[in-house]
């Protein structure tokens, strides 16, 4: 999950800015008994068990003074958009976009799978969720402070 900011709070790439980068929370899947719901068609897409850090980590960066933070890029897993929106409506940032390129290595989710599905069946593929899934738990973990996912721009020519 990355955020970025101007000092004064607005996009303009001409300006100083800062990008954070920010893990998403812990996994429930760390607990090798865990289930939730889509665990067996989609066994790497694990939610977070820990609502309270990413709080915690965006207090600690306004108290520390990170703030004017206008844009939350993620990864497009639940982990990450739950994490995502927790810190964003904790900041005040409602402006959010997913990045397929963020996020976990081949061989990892081929791990995962082999452990859910079994060696013959785990092809490290991922299948993404929809937009309307992602923006669903945006919404639910920000308190319908994100409502819905911004496009990614496209290069200037």
């Amino acid at each position: 999950t990355m955020a970025t900011a101007s000092p004064a709070g607005k996009a303009d790439i001409r300006k100083k800015g800062y990008m954070v980068v920010i893990r998403h929370s812990v996994r429930l899947d760390n607990d090798k008994k865990a289930t939730w719901p889509g665990r067996n068609e989609r066994p790497y897409d694990s939610p977070i068990c820990d609502k309270k850090l990413p709080i915690d980590q965006a207090n600690v960066m306004k108290k520390k003074g990170y703030g004017g933070f206008d844009l939350i890029v993620c990864s497009p897993y639940t982990r990450c958009l739950q994490t995502a929106a927790l810190i964003a409506k904790q900041i005040g940032v409602s402006r959010l976009r997913v990045n397929k390129s963020i996020g976990e290595v081949r061989r990892c989710v081929r791990k995962i799978q082999k452990a859910v599905w079994g060696p013959d069946k785990a092809d490290g593929k991922v299948e993404y969720l929809s937009k309307d899934s992602m923006e669903s738990i945006l919404k639910e973990f920000s308190d319908g402070f994100i409502t819905k996912i911004e496009p990614e721009e496209k290069p200037k020519k």
